[in-house]
This record gives C-alpha cells, structure tokens and sequence, in this order.
C-alpha cells in the first residue's frame, strides 16, 4: 500500500517533520554489506540484504528466460529478505544505537534504491504474473524505506543530527528514481497494471523525498546539498562515508572520481 494511499504525500512530510550495482551488493563493492563496507553493519542486517541482491539477480535471469513464476518466487525471496533485514536494522537505529544504527539505515535504504531501480525494469514485455509480483516488490521496497525515515523520525533531536546524511542520500535517489520510473512509463512496454504500480510508485516517491528533505531541515535548520557528489550534505556526520555512491557515474564526485576508498567488512559488527 502506497503512502498516498495510506496518509497522503503531504500528511507523511508532515508527521515526520514533528534506500548499487547487484554485483556490489553481493560482493562486497561500493556501499555493499560484504567487503569494502562500514564494519558497523551488523552481520544480520548484511546477510539478509545479500540473500536480497541474490534473489532480485535471480528474478532477473528468470524473466529474461520467460520464466514468469520463477521470477515472481525469486522477489518473493527479495521481500522476505528486505523484511527480516529492516526488523533487525530498526533494533539498532535507536537512542543507544550509535554507528551501528546509522550504518544499518544506510545500507537499508540503498538497498531499497538499488531494489527500487532493477526491479522497474522487470514490468517491461512482463506478463500478469511477473506484473504482479514487479508491482508487490516494488512497494515493499519503497515502505520498507519509508520505515527506515519513520525510525529515524521517532529519535531524539541529538541522535537524528547523526542521521542527515542518510536522509540526505535517500532524497538524492528519490530523484534518480524518479528518472528511472518515469522513463519506464515512456519507454517500456507495460500493462494497465504496470502502468499503475509505477505511477504510484513515482507518487511514493515524492512524499519520501518530501519527508526526508523536511527532516533534515527541521533536526538541523540547513538544507541538504550533495554539491561535492558524494551525497555527504552540508552537516556530516560521524558516520561520514558508510556507504559511497554507486559505479557508473552514480554517487561520484563533479570530476568524475570515486568517493575515496573504504576498508573494513559489513557484517562484521
């Protein structure tokens, strides 16, 4: 259920102001929980995102193959996985939470962006049933980040200040997921149904932004920016860094250079 369904964009903004490559999620690159991540992820949170980016590959493979129910019981997986994950992430984006709890919301919500991305794709030439289980994926993703904000919300004004640059970064995807979705409605060829899950996707998707924006600006009284493209915003944090933008392009700086390098494992905390 979409949040304009469930509280409306502007009622979500409102109350809160009181989400990579497959491969480097899978492996260990750039703001994956394997190696080359924030030894602060908890190994919890890191296994049951890798078990995610695993079964989205293998929803991929399967609706490339034609294989429509193969792919749904894959995202499936996916849903489950991003589930048990943010149940356990939650637990420690809390007052006591510390590095753990900034990094687990860190890697939660780019992997509810990386989710977000791959799975729009599927809705293209998909059939009822891959449609289906495309449209049911892509809304768990988009709550499930829509939660990681809300536990953010729930803090206190001095634990959240460590939290701005995730909001920041969640309200950057927000627009590239806006480009993406809105290039599937003109592009690709999708169902009535498609067409509607993507459409209240990109409605979700402004209220996200709109709450993570407004978040920012009323722990802190500054306005996010990512002028150095790292996505770091005008307040770091101590968390500074836990999970550098993507390849290609994404996430890296006005030269074009990659974030500098990171050293340490998810899932070793």
């Amino acid at each position: 259920m979409t949040i304009s369904t469930k509280a409306g964009a502007g009622a979500l903004a409102a109350s809160l102001a009181l989400a990579l490559p497959g491969a480097a999620l899978a492996d260990g690159g750039p703001g994956g929980p394997g190696r080359g991540g924030d030894r602060a992820v908890p190994s919890r949170v890191a296994t049951k995102l890798r078990t995610a980016d695993r079964a989205l590959d293998r929803a991929a493979d399967k609706a490339a193959d034609g294989d429509s129910a193969g792919a749904a019981t894959a995202l499936a997986t996916v849903r489950r996985s991003l589930a048990s994950a943010l149940k356990a992430g939650q637990k420690r984006i809390t007052a006591s939470g510390g590095r753990a709890g900034v990094a687990s919301a860190n890697v939660l919500a780019r992997t509810d962006d990386h989710v977000v991305t791959e799975t729009a794709a599927l809705f293209d030439e998909a059939d009822g049933t891959l449609t289906d289980a495309a449209a049911t994926t892509l809304d768990a993703a988009l709550d499930n980040r829509d939660a990681v904000i809300a536990s953010i919300a729930a803090l206190d004004d001095d634990t959240k200040a460590d939290y701005e640059d995730v909001l920041g970064r969640i309200a950057d995807d927000a627009d590239e997921e806006t480009d993406d979705l809105n290039e599937t409605l003109s592009d690709d060829t999708l169902t009535d149904a498609g067409k509607a899950a993507v459409q209240a996707a990109l409605t979700q998707i402004a209220a996200t932004k709109a709450a993570a924006e407004a978040q920012v600006s009323a722990d802190s009284g500054n306005s996010y920016t990512s002028d150095d493209g790292y996505g770091t915003g005008t307040a770091a944090s101590d968390d500074d860094g836990d999970c550098p933008g993507r390849g290609g392009g994404r996430g890296r700086g006005a030269d074009g250079a990659a974030p500098p390098a990171q050293t340490g494992s998810y899932g070793q905390a």
